[in-house]
């Protein structure tokens, strides 16, 4: 029974892996046994990461510069990946950006970078991952959406339209590439994280907003470093194998009330 979850020498590739969510992710498939690759656009941040896998893990792993929203550089990155583990596995399409806003105050080409990343990121990598998961017939896909592909906020303050337009549409592609490409062995599902603290969030990180979103959240706490693994290293498994387009709320609650 256990093996179903076995994903031991898979080989795992998570955008947006140096910092964050996708961090915690990179980590938590090494610990799982997982040849991993990630990228992101900061050399540094990639080379620190880097480190502390093969350190902590002794793990077999590689990290490159890669901007998402462009063709080019997506191209290349998987190219890289291919040349040195022949295939992938399994994709998290996590790399995003949240810029604050609502439609009215947006500049297009702040609403353009955001759709740019978010959007056209999964768009692209999955473009050039999914040829190789159709010649094994065996993939997974996991896109980070997010709770806000399905819930607003009221507060022009603290409203992110754009995001919000994102993470909606991260959600559609999912539920689209699920329905054609199961035939191939390929499970494409999305998660909807609530709020965690990371790097991204780091400026709604205020006292009076951590009490607001605990007295909202039913478990009454932001979700802490490793609570998005479990869920995300089962979707990666065997154990999927009649588990597509779904998405998971990982949110504490806080969409129940």
């Amino acid at each position: 029974m256990n093996d179903i979850f076995n994903i031991h020498n898979k080989i795992a590739f998570i955008t947006g892996g140096a910092n964050g969510l996708g961090a915690q992710l990179v980590e938590a498939y090494s610990q799982a046994g997982c040849k991993v690759a990630f990228c992101d656009l900061k050399k540094d941040e990639i080379d620190k990461e880097i480190k502390y896998i093969k350190e902590k893990y002794k793990n077999d792993i590689i990290g490159l510069v890669c901007d998402v929203s462009n063709e080019n550089s997506v191209k290349k990155c998987i190219n890289e990946i291919i040349k040195k583990y022949k295939t992938i596995d399994i994709l998290v399409n996590n790399a995003g950006v949240a810029i604050g806003g609502t439609i009215e105050n947006y500049t297009s080409t702040q609403w353009k970078k955001l759709m740019g990343i978010n959007v056209d990121g999964v768009f692209l990598v999955s473009k050039y991952v999914i040829p190789h998961m159709k010649k094994q017939k065996w993939g997974r896909i996991i896109n980070v959406a997010s709770i806000e592909a399905i819930t607003g906020v009221k507060n022009e303050e603290n409203a992110r339209h754009a995001y919000n337009t994102s993470k909606g549409a991260v959600r559609g592609i999912t539920i689209a590439m699920a329905a054609t490409y199961a035939q191939f062995g390929i499970m494409v599902n999305s998660i909807g994280p609530g709020f965690f603290k990371t790097n991204m969030t780091q400026e709604l990180l205020d006292r009076r907003f951590i009490i607001w979103y605990s007295m909202m959240c039913p478990v009454g706490r932001p979700g802490n470093q490793g609570e998005i693994s479990g869920t995300v290293l089962y979707l990666s498994s065997n154990a999927v194998s009649y588990v597509t387009g779904q998405h998971i709320l990982i949110d504490g609650g806080y969409t129940l009330v």
